[in-house]
């Protein structure tokens, strides 16, 4: 099944699915946000694969007066979006990232969570650029997502430890096992190191993971 068509058939059951089978996602959501700098406040912010609204709804409760971009492929994760904050507050855009146009320096924050690693890693370093170019001068960058450890043995010790995680917290072995099919046919992980080297030579000054937990971290960038 296309990533498209697999999240359009998971809609109604998304937050449920995604607090079992990603156990660290209350963690990347905390980190993504505590991390930002200080001083960013901004005034319009793009939400890339925003799924079903739940990072949107962090973004609003962290800046309310911002005018949030809600990007995603998939029109039924738009719509539950819609149900989530006040769409008064919001632009939607349907469209894949490869396809997607938006204004030169026009926004302060870019966000992403667990949705960059369904794209290849040229298509990464394209994306990247991209937000770039989007951002304002002293934008941010903040992407949560899967990364691979640059050594193979550790970033398979990760993956272990993300289905011990799972399996403790009381998900059935055989929804684990379906999971794991839709990971291996679906996921892309970068290195976390790349990612930030994409991010340096698209032009931001700075690009650290601020937090990592087995294979699930958070990457900001920012632009000078």
């Amino acid at each position: 099944m296309e990533t498209k068509a697999f999240f359009e058939s998971v809609v109604n059951e998304y937050d449920d699915f995604i607090l079992q089978v990603v156990p660290t996602y209350p963690d990347l959501i905390w980190a993504l946000f505590y991390y930002l700098p200080q001083d960013l406040n901004p005034k319009h912010v793009v939400d890339l694969g925003c799924g079903t609204g739940n990072i949107t709804q962090a973004v609003h409760h962290t800046f309310p007066q911002a005018r949030i971009t809600c990007v995603d492929e998939a029109s039924g994760m738009l719509n539950q979006t819609a149900k989530k904050v006040d769409p008064t507050h919001l632009n939607f855009v349907e469209a894949h990232f490869n396809d997607l146009m938006l204004p030169p320096e026009r926004f302060g924050l870019v966000v992403s969570n667990l949705a960059v690693h369904h794209i290849t890693d040229d298509e990464k370093q394209a994306l990247v650029k991209k937000v770039y170019d989007w951002l304002a001068p002293g934008g941010v960058f903040a992407i949560s997502d899967g990364f691979r450890a640059k050594d193979e043995a550790l970033h398979q010790r990760e993956l272990d430890l993300w289905g011990e995680l799972v399996l403790d917290a009381g998900m059935d072995p055989k929804d684990w096992a379906e999971a794991e099919k839709h990971r291996k046919a679906h996921d892309l992980y970068a290195n976390d190191r790349d990612f930030c080297q994409w991010c340096l030579e698209a032009g931001f000054a700075s690009a650290d993971m601020v937090f990592r937990k087995g294979v699930w971290g958070v990457i900001h960038a920012r632009k000078a």
